[in-house]
């Protein structure tokens, strides 16, 4: 059940995923329509053209399984991203989104590369190591569960596809990383128990322990009389 104050993040998370999805979706079958090539504006390292390129590579998918593979994955870490880490999603995406090609720029091989799964194995490293930072219980029950569903995909960080971009799979895991230890002090905070917030009792009046009345030290004839 979702808290009254969690579903506007809850709102904002799958607004956000969906407008890039929509556009990921749209650039891959217009282009198809209007028979227009947008592979030029993929990331071409070290090369002038290249640099111009980085912030479009990720509207800009080779094949259909290319495209609906991130956009599944994009979907789920993006709106888990702005759903936990909700005050501070916004920058840690764009910063994402503009460094993770440059990291690609330099190590990248001589090849146009594109995709948005950049930017899907930034966000994987950045909520798997925030848990780990962090050492908090929340964000460590978030990379648990990230790193159960997306853990496999630590395979494709290595050339073992020569059409699939590992180094750009590299750059955003690197970006990730860094962004999880930068902002390592911000984000989801510790749960709160309810013991933790109810006051303690007193040990000077425990109340298993009940209280007795004292007798009067001047008693009067009435109570001599019962007596």
């Amino acid at each position: 059940m979702i808290l009254p104050q969690d579903r506007q993040k809850l709102l904002d998370a799958l607004l956000w995923s969906s407008i890039f999805i929509l556009l990921f979706v749209i650039s891959f079958y217009g282009s198809r329509y209007l028979n227009i090539s947008l592979s030029k504006l993929g990331v071409e390292p070290r090369t002038w053209q290249g640099l111009f390129h980085m912030p479009s590579m990720l509207f800009v998918h080779a094949t259909p399984e290319h495209l609906w593979n991130n956009v599944l994955a994009f979907f789920i870490l993006t709106s888990t991203l702005f759903f936990f880490y909700y005050e501070i999603a916004i920058p840690v995406f764009l910063i994402m989104w503009v460094f993770s090609p440059v990291i690609l720029f330099v190590i990248g091989r001589e090849n146009v590369h594109v995709g948005a799964s950049v930017l899907i194995y930034a966000e994987f490293a950045f909520l798997f190591f925030s848990g780990i930072f962090r050492r908090n219980l929340n964000t460590k029950r978030i990379s648990m569960a990230v790193g159960f569903v997306y853990g496999y995909t630590v395979w494709y960080m290595f050339p073992i596809e020569q059409q699939v971009s590992w180094e750009g799979h590299i750059s955003g895991f690197i970006c990730g990383i860094l962004l999880a230890w930068f902002y390592r002090k911000q984000g989801p905070p510790e749960p709160v128990y309810r013991h933790e917030v109810e006051p303690e009792l007193s040990d000077e009046d425990p109340f298993w322990l009940e209280t007795i009345p004292a007798k009067d030290e001047n008693p009067t004839l009435s109570d001599l009389n019962s007596e």
